[in-house]
């Protein structure tokens, strides 16, 4: 659960700097649809992309994956 909720958090950050998947993509050096896989939950990050996501961000590592700022969807 943690997990889809982190990537929806990805999905903000994105969005809040106006970028595109594929600008993202390309500052952390993925293809899009690696990126886009990330954003939906569907892959893993390593360590590597977590380090590229957060500097991509302006964010440090432990900014980038605290659960700080994030709701859970409501249940219906």
């Amino acid at each position: 659960m943690e997990y889809e909720i982190w990537v929806r958090k990805l999905r903000a950050l994105r969005l809040k700097k106006g970028l595109k998947q594929a600008e993202v993509a390309d500052l952390i050096d993925l293809s899009r649809p690696q990126y886009t896989a990330i954003e939906n939950g569907h892959c893993v990050v390593n360590y590597r992309h977590l380090y590229s996501l957060a500097k991509a961000f302006g964010l440090t590592i432990s900014k980038l994956v605290s659960m700080e700022g994030i709701r859970a969807r409501p249940r219906a």
